[in-house]
């Protein structure tokens, strides 16, 4: 009895191999890097859908994505928790990828350098735009082309 294989995407996959130590260290330390994930991504990986299924795949393995500065924190903590480390762990931890061609590991590189906004500051911001469009809607109301207008 033959196997029927299952038709591979087209473009370049990730190497198996590789996601799966990438997916143990993910395991093991709770989060990755954008770095590290995109030491994994083939040079001429192009499809948006491909990166997505990636990055969907560790969050339903509950490995969170962070970036450099949150690693560094968390790196940091870790230290502190645990004395014993070794130096095949402090190699991967401040590996350096070098420079980067591929426009999508660029993008991925600087997206992981962005930082997000809190709950907080999202809030804050809310009510500027609220208050802008109040303000805005005061103006209009006051002369008699907007009143006319509306």
């Amino acid at each position: 009895m033959t196997k029927k294989s299952a038709a591979k995407p087209k473009g370049k996959t990730i190497n198996e191999n590789a996601l799966k130590e990438l997916i143990s260290k993910g395991r093991e330390q709770g989060y990755l890097s954008y770095d590290e994930i995109n030491g994994v991504l083939p040079d001429d990986m192009l499809a948006p859908d491909q990166i997505d299924d990636t990055l969907i795949l560790f969050d339903d393995l509950n490995i969170e994505i962070v970036d450099e500065k949150k690693r560094k924190v968390a790196d940091s903590i870790k230290k502190t928790k645990e004395k014993k480390t070794t130096d095949a762990a402090d190699a991967a931890a401040t590996q350096d990828f070098g420079s980067v061609t591929d426009p999508v590991k660029m993008y991925l590189r600087e997206m992981g350098l962005v930082n997000l906004l809190t709950r907080e500051e999202e809030v804050v911001i809310a009510k500027k735009i609220e208050a802008g469009e109040q303000e805005a809607l005061k103006s209009l109301l006051e002369t008699t082309t907007g009143v006319e207008c509306i």
